[in-house]
């Protein structure tokens, strides 16, 4: 039996373009900012977290909203991603109401 390998890199064609860049960069940035805020969420103090529950909410909002337009970014869908951007949008104005103490 002849062993042939899944992937070869030699195999692969590699696309070096900003076409293809872009949009790589974009989730990238997206993941870091996720990653980020998920990390605060998980290591705020509970009395900082009492403090100020409603920013807290509204951040996890906003997280949401990015981690949607990043799946949307992957599988590109304008109604969908229409509809992740305006999440986004609300939830950054909750934000910042909850951050104003509105």
């Amino acid at each position: 039996m002849t062993e042939t390998p899944a992937h070869r890199s030699d195999d692969i064609a590699h696309h070096d373009t900003p076409e293809d860049e872009a949009p790589l960069r974009r989730r990238i940035h997206l993941t870091n900012l996720v990653a980020g805020s998920n990390w605060l969420l998980l290591n705020t103090d509970r009395e900082t977290m009492a403090a100020n529950g409603p920013a807290l909410r509204a951040m996890a909002g906003v997280i949401e909203a990015l981690h949607e337009i990043g799946w949307h970014l992957n599988q590109p869908d304008a109604t969908r991603l229409a509809t992740a951007q305006a999440h986004l949008d609300a939830a950054q104005r909750e934000l910042r109401a909850a951050l104003e103490g509105h």
